[in-house]
């Protein structure tokens, strides 16, 4: 992701909470998936049903996150279906280190047989977006553009005032004495001058000006689910929910080590100027794009070791791997999809530390990538939306 775009981190609150994880506003990993919209027993479990074998009875929650934008309460539902993990068996031609001192002859008999690698599964996600339209929030939208606006105008205001002090000052003419002019010139006169004051402003629809710039307009707001619905089964939950703890990125601290010359004069001035330095086993950079890409992931991650969510919308994602992603459009508006967060690989212990790394068999990945509509599109019959997921493999 950019640097100039502030990335919010979710980092599991491991003591303490206060946050009751059974309400939709509570930005939660694991747990039950809370309702937000309020619909019917059989049209929520529709919704959360994998869209992949059709069934919610192996669906089991990643996270859900809190994650207003403009004038929308959101909620978003990151799920993954046990059932339907991907599961790639090891090749039987992939190559293997040979033993030290050792070569693996080209005769079939006396090869040795490969070596057995465990199976690499990689789970199988998917997400949703419930959303509605928060009133209070476009008012405060409307009010701060109303703000905006009225401080322009006196911005330009004065820069007007002081160009038009200027102009009469320099092009007036004591000396000459013009003859009156008529009523009708006048007023033409004023005219003019009043067009060529608002060419200045630029304006545009008067109404426009009163409407934030996203041009949101007020939208219906639809019937709310009390604290405490949910719709899955309880035995595929991953933990009891443990809430996030929410705040920007802070900034990566590069360490200016200085040139190769500069490195030599302090380790001089340190050693002693007969000090012997050894310059030849310096090795060349022989790290491949994908190599690069994991150390860069995996460097990143260690800033804040415990963070499970990246949320920057409109952002980059924090890649683990090299492949290319076509982002399909919204299914609802045909609009474009933008990338908004991804949960990353600490995620996976925080859901399956109290069974065990060896009893996880389901859930396996680096990064959940979601890309979810640009334009908020929801509508009434569509309480719950389904977004565009991609699963980068277990590093």
């Amino acid at each position: 992701m950019s640097t100039e775009q502030k990335i919010w981190l979710g980092v599991p609150q491991l003591k303490d909470a206060m946050e009751d994880v059974m309400d939709p506003y509570t930005s939660k990993v694991g747990g039950h998936a809370v309702l937000f919209r309020d619909v019917s027993n059989e049209a929520a479990r529709t919704s959360f049903c994998c869209p992949k074998c059709g069934l919610v009875d192996h669906v089991s929650i990643l996270a859900q996150l809190y994650a207003p934008l403009d004038c929308y309460d959101r909620v978003l539902y990151l799920l993954t279906c046990a059932k339907c993990g991907v599961i790639r068996s090891p090749s039987s031609t992939s190559s293997h280190p040979s033993p030290k001192g050792g070569v693996f002859s080209g005769n079939k008999k006396n090869a040795p047989p490969p070596i057995a690698s465990k199976p690499v599964c990689t789970s199988f996600c998917f997400a949703l977006r419930s959303q509605n339209f928060n009133l209070g929030y476009y008012k405060e939208m409307v009010e701060r553009s109303e703000q905006d606006r009225r401080a322009t105008e006196k911005r330009d205001g004065a820069k007007h005032g002081d160009c038009a002090n200027a102009l009469f000052q320099e092009n007036s003419n004591w000396d000459d004495v013009d003859e009156p002019q008529s009523a009708t010139d006048s007023t033409n006169d004023a005219h003019a001058l009043v067009q060529a004051e608002n060419s200045k402003f630029n304006t545009q629809c008067d109404t426009s000006l009163l409407l934030p710039s996203t041009a949101i307009k007020e939208e219906p707001s639809f019937t709310l689910c009390e604290n405490g619905c949910f719709v899955l089964p309880k035995r595929s939950q991953f933990t009891g929910g443990i809430p996030l703890s929410l705040f920007i990125e802070p900034q990566l601290k590069k360490e200016n080590l200085g040139s190769i010359e500069d490195q030599l004069r302090d380790a001089q001035k340190k050693y002693g100027e007969a000090a012997a330095l050894d310059t030849t086993s310096f090795e060349n950079d022989d790290e491949t794009p994908a190599e690069r890409c994991v150390r860069k992931y995996v460097e990143r991650i260690a800033q804040v070791e415990t963070q499970c969510v990246r949320w920057c919308p409109d952002g980059e994602p924090l890649r683990s791997s090299l492949s290319a992603i076509n982002v399909p459009l919204c299914s609802l508006c045909n609009g474009k999809r933008r990338f908004e967060l991804q949960l990353t690989s600490p995620l996976v212990y925080f859901l399956t530390k109290d069974k065990g790394e060896e009893k996880n068999d389901t859930l396996h990945f680096s990064n959940v990538l979601l890309y979810t509509c640009s334009n908020n599109c929801y509508s009434e019959t569509t309480p719950y939306a389904q977004e565009y997921v991609v699963v980068e493999e277990e590093i």
